[in-house]
């Protein structure tokens, strides 16, 4: 996982866009993001890298020399691997992070039933009872093509306590078998019905959802945003006018992250865009940290680094100006991670029918993004 980012969705103009939402609500949602993204010197497009990466995830590397992703093996037995070594039931008992209960649930959606896993974490009881939660939705990296809700489980479960909110990790179609946008399909369905009936029997205010993602899940959250019309634009064929309106961003990137530079340039992007942007590098590090705060202190104060972005999306409680990272005090325009990706989403009302999504958005579009969806969307109609 090597970036992250984040968003804060805002309601839909006249024309409904899926997500992409007037700048004007995000100040709603989060505090001084007028300003955001001026503050701190330019996010650079190019990451920087440590002569090595740290000896823990050397170390484990070294050790799981068969994890591999795209590789000569078949997709069920990389798959097997992984979960043989990522897999909660795999970890040692000390090594698993605590939390106060887990709920298997699964919702109906348009391609069938969607397993979704949530994590309840004990720092969130009060609001929980209260109906004021917060909530990240989190879809899995794997290249589309491997990973599952077990293997992402203990990271995840850190975020929850550490940022106070219920999250809810999907067990979204892999591919090949399932092709897109069958993955976008699922995260939109999940998204409306966190912002709906099923957050609010579980203490979820609407208008503090998020969603995340690791790699392609950072990926599906960043693209989820992007509005009908340009759904089929390469995005290194848009320009920098192509960002603008978009909610406030978090992006994580990593120097040993095959998608580094693709993470730079994004958040670099967004925050030219005058796109409310905070950024956090970790030069040290390689691309699915989330996985493995089981072997690595540093990935799990990475871990804790993007708990504390999710809180402050969604309850607005943490300084907005600056983080303080390993290397230390860094831009925050824009944090965007490629791994993780955080939404938080709120439902505007017509009725008592949803009529847009707008919100609060972290997305990790390499490593980890976050996005926030402050209302809920309207359906794209076609």
């Amino acid at each position: 996982m090597s970036n992250n980012s984040a968003f804060n969705f805002s309601p839909p103009g006249p024309q409904r866009p899926i997500i992409s939402p007037p700048p004007t609500t995000t100040a709603s949602t989060l505090p001084n993001t007028a300003t955001l993204a001026s503050i701190g010197p330019r996010i650079p497009t190019v990451g920087s890298r440590a002569r090595d990466l740290h000896y823990s995830i050397r170390d484990f590397l070294s050790t799981h020399p068969l994890l591999e992703l795209g590789g000569q093996e078949h997709f069920s037995v990389e798959r097997r691997r992984h979960q043989d070594v990522f897999g909660l039931h795999a970890l040692p008992k000390d090594k698993i992070h605590p939390i106060d209960d887990v709920e298997f649930t699964a919702i109906r959606g348009p391609h069938g039933t969607i397993p979704v896993r949530v994590l309840y974490p004990t720092s969130g009881k009060d609001n929980r009872n209260k109906g004021k939660a917060g909530a990240l939705i989190y879809f899995h990296g794997g290249g589309y093509t491997v990973g599952s809700v077990d293997e992402f489980e203990n990271g995840l479960r850190l975020v929850a306590e550490e940022s106070g909110c219920q999250v809810y990790v999907v067990e979204y179609r892999l591919a090949p078998e399932f092709k897109y946008p069958v993955q976008l399909d699922e995260y939109s369905a999940v998204i409306d019905w966190v912002q709906g009936e099923g957050g609010k029997t579980r203490g979820v205010h609407p208008e503090k959802v998020v969603g995340g993602g690791d790699s392609a899940g950072g990926n599906m959250t960043a693209a989820i945003y992007i509005s009908p019309q340009n759904r089929y634009v390469s995005p290194g064929m848009q320009s920098v006018e192509d960002l603008r309106g978009q909610p406030p961003a978090a992006v994580f990137t990593s120097g040993y992250d095959p998608l580094r530079d693709v993470g730079c340039e994004y958040a670099s992007k967004l925050s030219q865009a005058g796109v409310p942007t905070r950024w956090r590098h970790y030069d040290n590090l390689t691309h699915g940290w989330l996985q493995m705060t089981a072997w690595s202190e540093v990935a799990e104060q990475a871990v804790k680094d993007v708990s504390h972005e999710v809180k402050r999306l969604v309850f607005a409680a943490i300084d907005t100006h600056t983080l303080k990272g390993p290397q230390g005090q860094l831009p925050v325009d824009r944090l965007n991670v490629r791994d993780f990706t955080l939404a938080n989403s709120q439902r505007g009302q017509s009725g008592d029918r949803p009529t847009t999504r707008a919100a609060r958005t972290t997305r990790v579009t390499t490593p980890f993004k976050i996005n926030t969806f402050s209302k809920p969307r309207n359906r794209l109609v076609d």
